[in-house]
C-alpha cells in the first residue's frame, strides 16, 4: 500500500513531459499500439492506425450526429 500512496494524483498526460506535445504524443502511441500488437503476431504499419483512427473519428461523428436528432 505505501507504493500507491506515494503516486501522484494528477493525470498521466499533465506530469509526463513526453505526452504534453500532441504531436510527439500521437507518434509515441502509434509506436506502442505497433509494438505491442507485434509482439501478439499483429504486424501493423502506422498507414493501419492512420485509417482506423479516421474510421472511428467518422464513427463517433455519425453516430453523434443521429443521436441529436
Amino acid at each position: 500500500m505505501l507504493y500507491f500512496s506515494n503516486m501522484s494524483k494528477d493525470a498521466l498526460i499533465k506530469i509526463n513531459s513526453y505526452l504534453k506535445d500532441p504531436k510527439q504524443r500521437k507518434t509515441l502511441l502509434v509506436r506502442t499500439v505497433v509494438s505491442s500488437t507485434a509482439v501478439e503476431g499483429v504486424h501493423l504499419d502506422p498507414e493501419d492506425l492512420e485509417d482506423f483512427d479516421k474510421h472511428i473519428k467518422s464513427d463517433v461523428s455519425a453516430k453523434s450526429s443521429r443521436l441529436r436528432r
